[in-house]
């Protein structure tokens, strides 16, 4: 079984902070399509209106209130991104989940007909 990422105790969990500030970081650039891959069940969505409508702080207030009103639908995402890929248990940086996450944007292309890459990562 998998290591569970504790998102309601990011403070002291390495990678579930790892993942929040790499979550916002993809947020803030409009990169999210390939992470809602993972998101059966409109999380995603959720966590997103309430980024659309905070205030403008530092992004440990933005992570601490981000926390407090969105930790179930952060933790199913979380949830369902280990499950498919437990390997994430091991990411303590956000620099790790966007390397991550680049090959995750590739194994998509690949498996992705008509897609603009191929299994080589070319055009």
């Amino acid at each position: 079984m998998a290591k569970v990422i504790d998102i309601k105790n990011y403070q002291t969990d390495r990678v579930a902070h790892a993942f929040l500030e790499f979550y916002l970081s993809l947020f803030k650039n409009d990169e999210l399509d390939s992470l809602a891959t993972f998101d059966t069940k409109d999380q995603m969505a959720e966590i997103n209106h309430f980024l659309e409508l905070a205030p403008q702080v530092t992004n440990d207030q933005l992570i601490e209130k981000l926390v407090e009103a969105r930790s179930a639908e952060l933790t199913g995402l979380v949830d369902k991104i280990v499950a498919a890929e437990p390997a994430v248990t091991e990411l303590t940086s956000s620099k790790a989940w966007h390397d991550w996450y680049k090959q995750l944007i590739k194994k998509i292309a690949v498996r992705t007909p008509g897609g603009s890459w191929n299994k080589y990562g070319t055009r």
